[in-house]
């Protein structure tokens, strides 16, 4: 009787075990979450005689590879030092923004990626202002090759600062064309960037209305009242936020998390006179 007890016992737990285990299979084979995390950080790796002292950039590429985010876009990476950038060893697949001939400096911009790249165009402004024009600031695009998302195309920018408004509708239009024409049926698209514009821009304000660009900070705060008024600011530089992260197009995503880090403020971390910004979205 003690023996019959045992082995039906032992059947009834390896029977258990086996529908455990075809539960997760089929969790597994459930599909992809489409959940996607996006970093964008101005570094501020001026060249010289700006700044000569770029230890931060290390100390920036060691810690923020901790955030495990499927790309980071950078600004600003201008001296040679910034190369650690590119040398992430999660981040196998970099991109660079253009260099103009004639210009001093290159663009500066980085895209950093887990996943194979595509496809690659840049474009370089053709107004700038002041010390900007010494650089070549302009757009790259880089198709993200996700393993479960499929391609999802990737925009970084980093555009004029100061108020002239010729040149910065200059850019405005430049960009919403580069957009257009590279927007393809179908494909997930991000804009990330530091764009040089503040929120309630007569710039912003534009581009938002004119449906082509969404923002993905604004998406957040629509649902979730719970924030605090710092978090629904969002700033990414101090009293202004100029760093945003925007869908394109077609694109169908909800923002589950638009964070700001490296403001200092947590872990005593302040890099750069920008502040990064973290977005996870949720593709649908």
């Amino acid at each position: 009787m003690e023996n019959w007890i045992k082995t039906r016992t032992f059947y009834c737990l390896l029977a258990l075990f086996a529908f455990l285990l075809c539960l997760n299979v089929f969790a597994f084979d459930s599909g992809p979450t489409g959940e996607f995390r996006l970093i964008t950080y101005n570094v501020k790796g001026l060249p010289v005689p700006f700044r000569l002292k770029h230890k931060e950039l290390p100390i920036i590429a060691k810690s923020i590879r901790s955030f495990a985010a499927d790309v980071i876009c950078f600004q600003e990476t201008f001296t040679k030092r910034a190369h650690v950038l590119k040398e992430m060893p999660e981040y196998r697949y970099v991109v660079e923004g253009p260099f103009k001939k004639g210009k001093i400096i290159n663009s500066g911009l980085i895209i950093a990626s887990k996943y194979p790249i595509s496809h690659v165009e840049t474009l370089v402004y053709k107004k700038c202002t002041g010390a900007d024009c010494f650089a070549s600031k302009g757009i790259v695009v880089a198709t993200v090759r996700h393993p479960t998302l499929g391609e999802i195309d990737v925009f970084n920018t980093h555009m004029n600062a100061g108020k002239n408004k010729k040149v910065k509708w200059s850019q405005w239009g430049q960009l919403i064309q580069f957009v257009k024409d590279h927007l393809k049926s179908g494909r997930q698209a991000i804009f990330a960037g530091d764009f040089n514009t503040d929120r309630g821009s007569e710039y912003l304000q534009y581009i938002i209305s004119e449906g082509t660009l969404k923002d993905t900070h604004t998406n957040y705060v629509a649902h979730h009242p719970e924030l605090s008024e710092k978090e629904k600011l969002g700033n990414t530089f101090p009293g202004r936020k100029i760093d945003y992260v925007f869908t394109l197009g077609e694109t169908d995503a909800d923002t589950q998390l638009s964070k700001i880090i490296y403001d200092g403020s947590h872990d005593g971390n302040l890099f750069s006179d920008h502040y990064a910004l973290m977005v996870d979205l949720n593709f649908r």
